[in-house]
């Protein structure tokens, strides 16, 4: 069940032996069991509308191509939440909101390899 930008599940878990509530900081879940082995969890799912969309500009290709291929594969690990060229010297990355480090990181990167980011808006 989804409810705004939040997901809601049910969890039946024979090992887990315990009640009350767990918040998992690397998944962003809320577990709550108020019954041993029965229980569900809250988590913030945000939808690809919510999403940051950033621009950047490179002034050299080999460049955007460098930092376009490393943000695909983070997109391939799950950390971006998508990479795509716009034209030669271009990259857009669109990745969750409220993920500071991921955020730091991608402009790291960027000015690594001298481009300039540019948030842009979404489209539907």
């Amino acid at each position: 069940m989804k409810i705004r930008n939040f997901k809601i599940g049910f969890i039946a878990a024979w090992y887990d032996l315990w009640i009350g509530a767990y918040y998992n900081r690397e998944k962003k879940r809320l577990y709550i069991f108020p019954v041993p082995c029965l229980g569900f969890y809250v988590e913030y799912a945000p939808t690809p509308a919510t999403w940051r969309r950033v621009e950047y500009v490179f002034t050299d290709k080999r460049k955007a191509e460098k930092f376009y291929g490393e943000m695909a594969v983070e997109a391939l690990r799950g950390g971006v939440g998508f990479a795509d060229r716009q034209h030669d010297a271009a990259v857009i990355v669109t990745f969750p909101p409220g993920d500071w480090k991921l955020w730091d990181w991608i402009e790291r990167k960027a000015n690594e390899y001298g481009g300039k980011g540019k948030e842009i808006a979404m489209t539907p």
